[in-house]
């Protein structure tokens, strides 16, 4: 298994390379991972499951988990399934991972530029991506308990505030009573109803309403802080490792674009839009000696945009490293860059 001469194709063998890992074995040679080979060919399909590949890719029907370990509260845990049970369903895993890896290998050879995004940047990545999750990012717990503390108290102010505003004490997490005051009571206009008809109280009419009126402010205000609570305060210290790390999973075969995603939890969406949120950030620190850097593309978007469109102007502006806005700017009103 640790050979660096045995090169070894799996299905998502990420996984596997931790289950190892758990009992001191590191895989040597991971050279082929089917999962990745559907992924490069084709990264919009909806699913890259063993099962899913083989009946699409083979017209192959398999043998599912559920078959040999049952389902919900009364599935089996796979060292208590039988031999001859079990037998059947691991060796046909085998053999379907190398089926699919001889026909999408095949495939990639017809499309050499997914093939070399195979190669080059796909494969090679899972050893690295691997590292980082066994690793995991380092988090002040103590700190997060100090922020979990200063949240609630900011939700008890604002818990103070709103029925102040509303004329009536009333439960801030309840829809149907939020609904009551601000539409029935408080008179405030209708932007957008429910399927079944009642006066929405989402997200973005509360924001719409909150340009003219406080108490869908404070709503909002609740909503935010009582999230960034539930969600990462109190929820985070509680996934900390015996090594005061996080360890998250990274996929590599969920986006579309071809970026990574992040789950259990997900690291790539702490909030970072409020002082609140930036702060949650503070809690992720580096190991002592060690320093973190963020980096990330120059107005990546705007820089596709001009590649695609072949724009004078866009292509222009970048070659010579301008101020993109500034230029385009300058272009909608007639003026020159340096007026604006």
């Amino acid at each position: 298994l640790e050979s660096h001469n045995h090169p070894m194709v799996g299905h998502h063998l990420f996984y596997d390379a931790h289950i190892f890992a758990r009992y001191g074995f590191t895989l040597g040679c991971m050279q082929h991972d089917s999962m990745l080979q559907s992924y490069a060919l084709n990264s919009t399909a909806s699913r890259h499951d063993m099962d899913s590949l083989a009946r699409h890719y083979l017209g192959r029907e398999t043998i599912h988990y559920e078959d040999v370990a049952g389902k919900g509260a009364k599935q089996l845990t796979f060292n208590q399934i039988d031999l001859e049970t079990a037998g059947p369903y691991a060796a046909e895993d085998a053999d379907i991972t190398l089926h699919l890896h001889q026909t999408l290998a095949e495939k990639l050879k017809e499309v050499p530029s997914r093939d070399d995004v195979y190669a080059t940047i796909e494969q090679p990545l899972v050893p690295v991506l691997f590292e980082m999750e066994e690793l995991g990012v380092r988090v002040d717990a103590d700190l997060l308990h100090q922020q979990s503390g200063e949240l609630e108290h900011r939700m008890q102010e604002l818990e103070t505030e709103a029925p102040g505003i509303a004329g009536r004490a009333f439960n801030l997490g309840s829809p149907k009573q939020l609904t009551e005051i601000l539409f029935e009571e408080q008179g405030l206009p209708v932007i957008r109803k429910t399927p079944k008809g009642a006066p929405s109280t989402a997200e973005d009419v509360l924001s719409e309403l909150a340009n003219d009126y406080d108490l869908p402010r404070v709503i909002l205000a609740f909503r935010s802080v009582s999230k960034l609570k539930s969600t990462y305060t109190d929820k985070l210290p509680l996934l900390i490792a015996d090594d005061g790390r996080i360890h998250t999973s990274y996929h590599q075969a969920v986006a579309a674009t071809g970026r990574l995603s992040s789950s259990d939890p997900n690291l790539q969406n702490i909030p970072i839009r409020n002082a609140e949120g930036r702060r949650i950030r503070q809690a992720f620190v580096p190991t002592d000696g060690f320093k973190l850097l963020a980096a990330d593309y120059s107005q990546i978007e705007l820089r596709i945009m001009a590649h695609l469109s072949g724009d004078k102007s866009l292509l222009t502006a970048f070659a010579n490293d301008a101020d993109v806005h500034s230029a385009t700017a300058a272009e909608v009103f007639g003026a020159d860059p340096s007026a604006v």
